[in-house]
């Protein structure tokens, strides 16, 4: 059984979820209106969590799970 919050589908999320966050942010590295809308069909608690309460430091890491 397979689906998109494990294996290799969590990948496309991670990065779907940092295309929406940078999206938001004030100098994006790209606008991609689409992946906030990925990351909430995906129902993944994490990810959701982090584009309701993004960090506001600009100095803050955006994925601090994956980076410690």
């Amino acid at each position: 059984h397979w689906d998109i919050v494990s294996n290799v589908g969590y990948t496309a999320l991670l990065v779907a979820g940092w295309r929406a966050l940078h999206t938001t942010g004030p100098k994006p590295l790209v606008q991609d209106e689409y992946a906030k809308h990925f990351i909430t069909a995906s129902a993944d608690p994490y990810l959701e969590g982090l584009l309701a309460n993004p960090r506001t430091s600009e100095d803050g890491t955006a994925f601090p799970r994956l980076y410690g």
